[in-house]
């Protein structure tokens, strides 16, 4: 294999010697100008000048005699002149959300030199054309301010490209435009010869100049590329060069013929997912030798996989050259900012964070304790659950303000409208984080390599005087930590070269194993940003989505024109990408009759069958003992239902007392919202008991009800935010649900029910005596009824339930132990309470038991419970139901009955992972 590069230099050594001070080198890449040193000294055996070797970019620079602006700089320049044009101008962050695009649109004019006064005049025309050319009447204001727009946008568009001007910068596209104008004037330049090496597309600007310099003698094109792709007329990758071989020649390097006259393996594999192909790299580096090694390259057409392939290599790796470095947006500290502003953003007028996004804030790796404690802050944050957590409430933790807790205090400080005060707290939290990382190295390099792009965004935004929010500077964070990114130290001509497909332009490896090859990101999705519709994009010859594309194939496809090993990975996985890439497919069409052998291979990971150990509780003496003292103090229907859900959960809550942690959510929770259902309703019942509830009384407690509620739940939890988000839907639809069942309530004693309520939150306690039961000890059973009533001279108990009911699962078939399943836990309880109550209220000979469904209050007649079909419970069945909640009982201190997950129980709090 001889690479392009070293032909190029022999060349160049052939007409030059080793006089090339005055000659001049465009290559797609610096990078390849490495390469290019390396092979002058390698052909030319002694010292010798070096050329000027240059990029596109830098030589427009050197030909214009202007620098390139920053992308911030050209973003505030954009800005300035809009507010200076405008009569109306945008905020920031309104004028954030198209200048990108506008600045792409500006650059792609400027560099195909188009004639601003026709293209603005076309769009404006095309404008009127499509929405109102046959229109009978004069346009209104609107219409004519749409048909305006472009030629307010041409306006800008000058007074943008002057403002860089006077500062002697420019864009690429202004700069391209200039050097062409400079080389069209026939000025004078500083070398003797141009030669331009491994360039595939020009545009209009880059054009003009090469143009030029040919007329003049100065040029010196060498094409790299291959007679497969060239020569076929249709072919993507060779787009481009046909154009541009046609018009300047066939160049100085003979195009070769590898692709179909040399020998190469093609291996196309197949990984389950993206780290999958990092670590298939990793394997394939292992079983090369050092010098194999140096002639490898690993390319990323995703480059968010950097991270895990470094994780993959291997221990005896060797040198290691990554050229394309860590994007900020990609790392840890990323997250840490947007998570930070974000923070702020959302805070309220009353100083108040949503305590969810505080908490996720505070546990981020870059700020959680080293010797795995919580911070003050954080135990602040927890100890108060509500859906906000005001700045006062974080200050009480009584932290030195020099610590990382107190940084992280000073951070939090609400900015009160002022977005400016941001950048003071951005210290203080960029300060917080490098105390807590301590010693770690990269994570320490992340934060100040993030600390010094803030601190130059914040002085663009006081040089150019800009008011901003905090959403405007977040999406200058997001735009500014794409492009910054923190490089690793290498040596690009040794080892193995880990490179982003654009930077293995103009420079061969032996070897090369491609990540990501998955359709979308070979070639990348289409991301054009324009505002320029297509039809005039094409009338003026500025790129279009298929010009990208064949940029992309010809990157690609030359990668195989020296290559004699090649490893194209994709992955399954739908987040990767969409299958294969289509560049697949072409390899293996164009591979037909070669020396190419194409091959397939899927890998999958193989899954180690883990056995699933269950626990299993043996019934000791102590558990007995714990046991039975829970039965002598007294158990609840709650509890007796939990235990034919699952004894194992079951054992965890009442046996030895665990405790769920309190889940902190912007949500009111199901024991919040249930609490104060209960209390508002007991408000609202308690004056009726004892007397025949009025039609009038119920219509007249629901006006009464939405505030009762909203006073009952800020009685819990007094900082939830009610008047938005979740919680106010939650406490809406509660209110709503509790009228619905008042109102029905009102209708069936309108239509001839009488209704008396007798009490409501009673307690109740059975004790059964050792002698009177099977277990030879005290059983007792307590409960609290939430609400008895006589119903057209029938008892009945109800519970109040705002979770889900099913009226089939308050229906059994006897009094039967069995009748009693997971799906009947429901009716145990309603069983459990009619027991009690008929055992207290030996006057009472019948009674119904039920529930108030507050989800669905139009199934509250349905929601009774029903043994064998019948709703009446007689005081002639106690023995029987005693019965069936004894046999439960006795499970429990079965000794022989070890205590194992229920298989089919879904909603264990402590044994969710047991399947």
């Amino acid at each position: 294999m001889e690479p392009f590069l070293l032909r190029v230099a022999e060349r160049m050594l052939a007409e030059h010697g080793t006089q090339l001070h005055r000659v001049a080198v465009v290559l797609p890449s610096a990078r390849a100008g490495l390469h290019l040193r390396k092979y002058l000294a390698q052909v030319a055996g002694t010292a010798l000048w070096s050329p000027d070797i240059k990029t596109w970019d830098g030589f427009v620079e050197d030909l214009a005699g202007r620098r390139r602006s920053g992308d911030l700089e050209a973003l505030f320049e954009l800005f300035t002149a809009h507010r200076a044009i405008s009569a109306t101008p945008n905020s920031l962050d309104a004028f954030l959300a198209w200048a990108p695009t506008v600045l792409a649109d500006i650059n792609d004019a400027e560099s195909h030199l188009l004639d601003l006064d026709r293209f603005y005049a076309d769009l404006r025309a095309l404008e009127g054309i499509e929405h109102w050319s046959l229109s009978e009447h004069e346009l209104s204001e609107g219409q004519q301010r749409l048909v305006n727009y472009w030629h307010q946008q041409g306006q800008l568009h000058r007074a943008f490209v002057e403002r860089l001007k006077a500062k002697n910068a420019g864009t690429a596209g202004t700069l391209a435009r200039a050097a062409a104008a400079r080389v069209q004037a026939g000025g004078e330049l500083p070398w003797s010869a141009v030669w331009f090496a491994g360039l595939n597309a020009f545009t209009t600007a880059q054009q003009t100049i090469v143009d030029v310099l040919v007329r003049k003698g100065l040029a010196r094109l060498c094409w790299d590329a291959d007679r497969a792709y060239l020569d076929h007329p249709v072919h993507e990758a060779g787009y481009f060069l046909r154009k541009a071989i046609a018009r300047s020649g066939e160049g100085l390097v003979p195009v070769g013929d590898n692709i179909r006259s040399d020998t190469r393996t093609v291996r196309v594999e197949e990984l389950p997912t993206a780290v999958a192909m990092a670590l298939h790299t990793g394997a394939l580096l292992n079983d090369l030798t050092p010098e194999e090694r140096s002639k490898t390259a690993v390319l990323l057409a995703d480059e968010t996989l950097l991270l895990p392939l470094l994780d993959a290599l291997p221990a005896d790796i060797g040198p290691v050259n990554v050229t394309m470095g860590l994007r900020l947006q990609d790392l840890p500290v990323h997250s840490l900012v947007e998570a930070f502003l974000e923070l702020h953003r959302q805070q309220d007028r009353d100083g108040g964070y949503p305590w969810r996004d505080l908490e996720q804030f505070l546990r981020h790796p870059f700020l959680e304790q080293r010797n795995g404690n919580e911070s003050e802050v954080l135990r602040v944050v927890r100890k108060v659950v509500a859906s906000s957590i005001a700045y006062q409430q974080l200050t009480r933790a009584g932290v030195d303000r020099t610590t990382a807790s107190g940084l992280l205090l000073q951070a939090l400080e609400p900015v009160e409208g002022d977005a400016a005060r941001i950048v003071p707290r951005l210290n203080a939290l960029f300060s917080a984080a490098i105390i807590q990382v301590g010693h770690l190295s990269f994570e320490r390099e992340q934060l100040h390599r993030m600390a010094g792009m803030h601190h130059g965004l914040q002085e663009q935004l006081a040089a150019a005087d800009v008011a901003f929010d905090i959403a405007a500077y977040a999406q200058l964070h997001k735009r500014l930590a794409r492009e910054q990114r923190i490089a690793f130290f290498g040596e690009p001509l040794q080892g193995l070269q880990i490179m982003g497909m654009l930077e293995t332009r103009a420079i061969d490896h032996e070897r090369i194993i491609v990540l990501s090859c998955n359709e979308g990101k070979l070639p990348p999705g289409s991301g054009q940003r324009t505002f320029v519709p297509f039809d005039v994009r094409a009338a003026h010859g500025l790129p279009l989505a298929k010009d990208g594309d064949a940029l992309a194939a010809y990157t690609f496809h030359r990668l195989l024109q020296r290559a004699t090993q090649v490893h194209l990975l994709h992955s399954t996985d739908s987040e990767t990408g969409n299958g294969p890439s289509r560049y697949v497919a072409q390899i293996e069409a164009d591979a037909a009759g070669t020396k190419t052998i194409v091959q397939h291979a899927a890998h999958h990971a193989p899954l180690a069958v883990r056995s699933k150990a269950s626990i299993v509780v043996e019934k000791s003496a102590e558990v007995l003992e714990r046991t039975r003292a829970l039965l002598a103090k007294g158990i609840s229907p709650s509890a007796l239902s939990a235990f034919i859900r699952c004894p194992l959960d079951f054992h965890f809550r009442f046996i030895l007392g665990m405790k769920e942690e309190e889940e902190v959510t912007d949500e009111l929770g199901s024991n919040v919202l249930g609490t104060a259902v209960h209390e508002a309703m007991q408000l609202i019942c308690a004056p009726l008991i004892g007397k025949l509830v009025h039609p009038a009384d119920l219509r007249l407690a629901t006006d009464q009800l939405p505030d009762l509620l909203r006073e009952r739940i800020r009685s819990q939890r007094p900082q939830v935010q009610l008047d938005g988000g979740h919680a106010r839907l939650q406490w809406i639809m509660a209110s709503n649900a509790m009228t619905k069942a008042l109102l029905m309530d009102a209708d069936d004693l309108e239509n001839g029910t009488e209704l008396e309520y007798l009490g409501l939150e009673e307690e109740l306690s059975v004790l059964l005596a050792p002698e009177t039961n099977s277990l030879g000890s005290p059983v007792r059973f307590r409960g609290r009824i939430d609400r008895i009533e006589r119903r057209n001279g029938i008892h009945r108990i109800m519970d109040i339930k705002t979770g889900g009911v099913r009226p089939e699962d308050l229906s059994v078939k006897s009094w039967d132990p069995a009748s009693f399943d997971t799906r009947r836990e429901k009716a145990l309880q309603l069983a459990c309470y009619a027991f009690m109550f008929l055992h207290t209220h030996p006057a009472v000979m019948r009674l119904h038991a039920g529930i108030v469904p507050m989800q669905k209050p139009s199934l509250m007649a349905k929601c009774m419970l029903q043994v064998s079909g019948e709703p009446t419970i007689q005081r002639g069945s106690l023995p029987d139901v005693e019965a069936a909640l004894m046999a439960l009982v006795s499970r429990m201190v079965d000794p022989t009955v070890p205590i194992e997950h229920a298989r089919d129980a879904k909603h264990c709090a402590f044994c969710a992972g047991v399947k």
